[in-house]
């Protein structure tokens, strides 16, 4: 009898993936077998990189001047079958209408093994979870969509007041704005090599000095609800 295992583990969420994370993985995998091999493809710009080691990767990854968008780590363990004994994680930019775009696949012929590392690289993978994706990987744009048409209908016939309009509007301007440009404030995931450091920062700080801006729209709003019912 042959066993063979195959499990692809999807997610919404994203993952920081840094020097320590990718030395932490190899650690994992080759504890297991130290005749192990490994392997990184990323995808930056237009073009596709595949390095050997990881060693190649950290000391090359600096000449790439595009921003890396793909990210794929794969583990290789020797096999007595055909079958190929793998770990690999993916991590790709989500398109517009679907955040589900990150996964780990394990390819194994050894039940025990294939358990030990997916209970292993689990708890990794845990620890590097970029922290806003558990709001931001939620499927905004239906809801914002939805709730624009409610706004609209709510407008023409009167259903609710005029001054809840306006605080109302802004909100659904903002929430529409935010579903149709997240992943350009808040990336998915965090590629920390390369370019990517330098316009992640940027992006941290324009995604400061918008959350001011929600802020500060949200207690305008709330105060010119209050101004309004008092003194008209």
């Amino acid at each position: 009898m042959t066993q063979t295992i195959s499990d692809c583990v999807s997610t919404r969420l994203g993952y920081r993936i840094d020097r320590a994370f990718i030395d932490q993985f190899v650690s994992i995998v080759t504890n297991v077998s130290s005749q192990a091999t490994f392997e990184i493809e990323i995808k930056a710009g237009a073009g596709r990189y595949k390095f050997d080691t990881p060693s190649e990767f950290y000391n090359t990854i600096d000449s790439i001047v595009e921003y890396i968008d793909d990210f794929t780590l794969c583990g290789f363990l020797p096999s007595n079958s055909v079958y190929s004994n793998k770990v690999k994680l993916h991590l790709e930019k989500p398109d517009f209408y679907s955040y589900k775009s990150n996964e780990v696949i394990y390819d194994f012929d050894d039940e025990k093994v294939y358990r030990l590392l997916k209970t292993k690289i689990s708890a990794l993978l845990k620890n590097q979870i970029v922290g806003h994706t558990y709001i931001t990987a939620l499927p905004y744009f239906p809801f914002a969509f939805s709730f624009n048409l409610f706004i609209l209908f709510s407008s023409l016939s009167n259903a609710i007041a005029f001054p809840y309009l306006i605080p109302l509007f802004c909100f659904d301007m903002l929430f529409l704005a935010f579903s149709l440009s997240r992943e350009k404030v808040f990336p998915k995931n965090e590629i920390e090599f390369g370019i990517n450091i330098k316009k992640d920062s940027k992006i941290k700080s324009a995604r400061n000095f918008i959350l001011v801006g929600v802020l500060l729209s949200i207690i305008l709003g709330v105060a010119g609800n209050i101004v309004y019912a008092r003194f008209f």
